[in-house]
């Protein structure tokens, strides 16, 4: 595919013929689009995840790194509603950063869950063992995640991350290479119009960059994000 499409799904079908009969085989398959730094990824919507060829842009995901940081810029844009006690929304970033040869086989990848506060703040989920794929044993201390929320225009917010480069010690982290890459996905829970009370975050208020179906603890099952401002245009493939 070319153009603006970031992600396609479909069905791969396998036909075996033996002594005159026909078996078919059918796989789910999901494609994404490799996105690279500085690129704003618009998020698909669930509830419009049947064509998954665009979305509304409501949501949107830019990635920024240096020598210090992954920076990750999420900004919802119009579509809150506030229920008394719950969140206008939420956000769950899952890294794959595991070394470039250890990328490359099945794993373990962790979300880490970032909340809005009544207070203006912003609450930083707990930092598992191996969030960042297997081989992270070091304990992490989610205070030094900076987090800070800003008003936009369209009475919509963004909400910025920053993970600090040390917490990725296990991988190369060779800024400009497109072969240097990080598994990567966003969920975004939103209270839009149909949040209800017993029903805060309906499935037309999620968005993510991919969803394969494949348990989402699966390495497998992520996006691919490289750590360059001119990805190489390649696609990934996840079959379920």
């Amino acid at each position: 595919p070319s153009g603006p499409v970031t992600r396609q799904r479909g069905e791969l079908i396998l036909s075996l013929e033996h002594e005159g009969k026909t078996y078919k085989f059918t796989r789910g398959l999901e494609i994404s689009r490799n996105f690279g730094l500085g690129q704003a990824i618009p998020l698909i919507s669930a509830a419009d995840d049947a064509n998954a060829e665009a979305s509304s842009g409501a949501v949107k995901l830019t990635a920024s790194a240096d020598e210090a940081a992954l920076t990750l810029v999420c900004d919802i844009e119009g579509v809150m509603r506030g229920l008394a006690g719950k969140a206008p929304y939420y956000v769950e970033h899952q890294i794959d950063a595991r070394s470039y040869g250890k990328r490359r086989t099945e794993g373990f990848s962790d979300y880490i869950r970032f909340t809005p506060q009544d207070d203006g703040s912003v609450k930083v989920g707990d930092l598992r063992p191996s969030v960042f794929g297997e081989g992270y044993s070091r304990r992490l201390d989610r205070r030094a995640i900076e987090t800070k929320r800003e008003p936009l225009p369209g009475g919509g917010e963004r909400l910025v991350v920053k993970i600090p480069r040390s917490y990725f010690y296990l991988h190369e982290w060779a800024l400009g290479n497109g072969n240097s890459l990080l598994g990567f996905n966003s969920r975004v829970f939103v209270q839009d119009q149909a949040a209800t009370t017993e029903n805060p975050y309906p499935r037309s208020g999620r968005y993510y960059i991919v969803d394969s179906g494949i348990v989402r603890f699966d390495a497998s099952s992520l996006a691919v994000l490289e750590l360059t401002e001119q990805p190489t245009s390649r696609w990934s493939a996840r079959f379920y």
